[in-house]
């Protein structure tokens, strides 16, 4: 064997050391978050929902119901979509707040194109959500777009704009 040949079982070696450290890691990021814990921060949310949605082949909107003590009652998934589209109903997500007696929601929807940006389509719902929650004082979290190419949220980039009563 000469030293090119070994280079290459090395290199591969190791490149499938690093494939098995990336896969254990989003096995523990895709773990359920644990109801009745507190919500815990954005940074460890991010790459929950990434392991969550990122890869997965038709959009799905999830949403992360919290009770007013800022704990997670539970995270479920509301709807499956197409391969480019999730449309939710504001109505339906709001039942299913109150029935839980959450006081506060995080969305998360994933695009399967691999873009990460709201679409048009995201922001009019978004947005109609939020005009829904507002007079049951139900406060929108954010609303996180996931893809392979990363996270974008609608709080961050200021277009979710919501006060608390």
């Amino acid at each position: 064997m000469n030293c090119e040949s070994a280079r290459a079982i090395g290199g591969a070696a190791v490149e499938e050391a690093l494939a098995l450290a990336r896969s254990l890691v989003r096995a523990l990021a895709a773990e359920p978050l644990v109801p009745r814990r507190p919500l815990p921060p954005m940074h460890v949310l991010v790459p929950h929902f990434e392991a969550q949605l990122a890869h997965e082949p038709v959009e799905q909107l999830r949403a992360l119901f919290v009770d007013g003590g800022q704990c997670i009652i539970v995270e479920e998934t509301l709807w499956h979509g197409t391969i480019d589209e999730a449309p939710f109903f504001p109505r339906e997500i709001v039942h299913r707040a109150l029935e839980l007696g959450a006081a506060s929601l995080l969305l998360v929807h994933n695009h399967p194109s691999g873009r990460s940006e709201a679409s048009g389509f995201d922001l009019k719902l978004t947005h109609s959500l939020v005009q829904t929650c507002r007079p049951l004082r139900l406060h929108i979290i954010d609303h996180l777009i996931v893809s392979r190419s990363g996270t974008f949220s609608m709080r961050t980039a200021g277009l979710l704009q919501q006060k608390r009563s």
